[in-house]
């Protein structure tokens, strides 16, 4: 029998999102449709404000499938839906927009722009679901795959206000986190910017039901609302995205106070490391590469010339006219249209990568290291990151790294924008890859890097520990594909010494910069990395496993209740 379901993300990579929250539906999804036994959709907010734009100028243009009223606290809101197919998909991924502009498109009036990361938007959007699901008969799900704390509200409202509904009450939940890294990434809101009532009432819920300190099943934690904690309290089971990131968040530095309740659902919590679009991601057939595509199947000598010949496509790229930007981008600073960030790149330099979000989990360690990489000899970095607009500390590294760049003499080159084409070529030219992050759930760019041909830098940390084996790994020399250095975690935490860790970061750096020069072991952590598989294939095998287990949970957890009213009946 198929199995339905219905994946719920804030972000969608080709609609909208630049990280790994919105890469793992899209590769996920179109994985599990080559198999023919399930049907899974992907459903995310439709903001006006989408980096997709370009491909998706239409998407509401069309009838909405379906629409209707939502309760939103003492109000009411209009929804529509709207059902658009990813772009550039194959197989085909049916994707619904849920549009509600009062909401949707509301501004922060810190920034002029829309915050996507509010606490009114997920509780609409998860009651909009719901609504959705209820009314549309053409897609009758098994279960519900809830994806970071913009989903969390779905398994609370599943277990309170639609928990006697003939249909919904008996839909399985997975809740998924791609990081639980504090309350910035866990969705926890309260006081001064937030009275709990307030939300709570937008939600429809009572205190005396979801907001009980000290519980479970509560969206209580620090006194404050936490989704993140809805989620996890709530759903059927849930899981992360890496072997290493589910043990460190049983530990208080990793899991921003909520060890007790992973340690408590242990059994119900499990981890299936990411796998990445190997399609999009292919330099034999990537078109931004021009005619420097390359494979492993190649001899290593040409892989290298073609990775050297994709530089002379960075010097020439120039950043994006204003009206050629998708919407929600930006061009680097106040530089004019047509600036070119990478020209000055030369062929002979050791070419350093990175692509991040610039935010206080990716760059705190990188910044206090960045001065002393360059200073390294025949070195050069072609850096692309951009910090969230609504993210001051973000905003602030981000105008550092322009300083930075602008007195480096050529050894550092930045963009500060949000370039899909531009990312492949870095990606394809660079040699090394830095990700020192002081934390990281699963990482994508480590992944692609080493698909790419770059060799990783990393920190040992997260899913940075499960992707990439370290050159002086014994067991697995013959299998090594970077470099990680341990830097300064504890049981209490992430990093307990700024500048130690930082010198870790250098240290292990020259390190790769000294194999660099044994030219037989450089190409064999390229190849390693290179010929392994990234797919979705092993990780797509393992969440229908856990679909399936979810939805047995599921099934279990409805006969018990149903076997409790009986009790009671009588």
């Amino acid at each position: 029998m198929k199995l339905n379901v219905f994946l719920l993300s804030n972000q969608i990579r080709g609609i909208d999102g630049a990280g790994g929250l919105g890469d793992v539906p899209v590769g996920l999804a179109k994985e599990l449709l080559t198999r023919g036994d399930i049907d899974i959709r992907l459903a995310m907010p439709g903001y006006a404000d989408i980096n997709g734009e370009k491909n998706l100028a239409d998407r509401f243009d069309k009838p909405p499938v379906a629409q209707f009223t939502v309760p939103f606290g003492n109000d009411m809101r209009q929804v529509s839906v709207f059902e658009v197919k990813l772009p550039r998909s194959k197989p085909s991924v049916t994707c619904y927009l849920f549009r509600c502009e009062e909401q949707f498109d509301a501004l922060d009036p810190n920034t002029g722009a829309i915050n996507k990361n509010t606490p009114d938007k997920a509780i609409l959007f998860a009651r909009s679901a719901l609504e959705f699901l209820r009314r549309y008969a053409d897609f009758r799900v098994d279960l519900i795959h809830c994806n970071d704390w913009h989903t969390g509200m779905v398994p609370v409202y599943l277990n309170t206000l639609y928990r006697d509904d003939m249909y919904l009450g008996r839909v399985a939940t997975l809740y998924t986190s791609h990081n639980a890294g504090g309350e910035a990434f866990q969705g926890g809101f309260g006081y001064p910017d937030y009275i709990n009532d307030s939300l709570l009432s937008l939600a429809g819920l009572q205190d005396s039901d979801v907001f009980i300190p000290g519980e479970t099943r509560s969206l209580c934690h620090n006194f404050r609302i936490n989704f993140s904690k809805g989620g996890f309290g709530y759903a059927d089971l849930f899981n992360t995205v890496s072997r290493q990131y589910r043990k460190e968040l049983l530990t208080p530095a990793f899991a921003g106070g909520l060890q007790g309740l992973f340690k408590e659902r242990q059994s119900d919590f499990s981890s299936i490391v990411n796998g990445i679009d190997v399609a999009e991601w292919n330099p034999a057939k990537d078109e931004n590469l021009g005619a420097c595509k390359y494979s492993a199947k190649l001899k290593i000598e040409t892989v290298h010339k073609r990775k050297r010949g994709v530089r002379d496509l960075l010097r020439k790229w120039k950043i994006p006219q204003k009206d050629e930007l998708p919407s929600g981008d930006k061009s680097s600073g106040d530089k004019p249209n047509g600036d070119m960030p990478y020209q000055a790149l030369n062929d002979e330099s050791i070419l350093v990568g990175v692509v991040t979000r610039i935010d206080n989990q990716k760059v705190p360690i990188l910044m206090q290291a960045i001065e002393r990489i360059c200073a390294t000899d025949n070195v050069q970095i072609a850096f692309l990151g951009s910090a969230e607009r609504n993210d001051p500390i973000g905003r602030r590294y981000e105008e550092e790294l322009r300083e930075m760049s602008e007195s480096s003499d050529g050894k550092l080159l930045f963009f500060d924008g949000f370039d899909i084409p531009l990312s492949h070529m870095i990606y394809a030219a660079s040699e090394i890859f830095l990700v020192p992050s002081v934390y990281e759930p699963c990482g994508l760019t480590q992944i692609i890097a080493m698909r790419y041909g770059a060799v990783p830098v990393v920190r040992s940390v997260g899913g940075l520990v499960d992707t990439v084996i370290d050159e002086q790994d014994v067991a697995r020399k013959d299998g090594a594909t970077g470099f990680r250095y341990s830097g300064t975690v504890t049981e209490d935490s992430l990093m307990s010494d700024w500048m130690k860790d930082a010198q870790g970061l250098v240290g292990c750096f020259e390190r790769a910069v000294a194999i660099h020069e044994d030219q037989q072991r450089w190409d064999e952590l390229v190849e390693n990395g290179m010929c392994a598989d990234w797919s979705w294939a092993v990780p797509s095998m393992q969440y229908v496993r856990l679909y399936q287990e979810t939805v047995r949970r599921a099934a279990q957890r409805t006969l018990f209740s149903l076997s409790e009213k009986n009790l009671n009946a009588k």
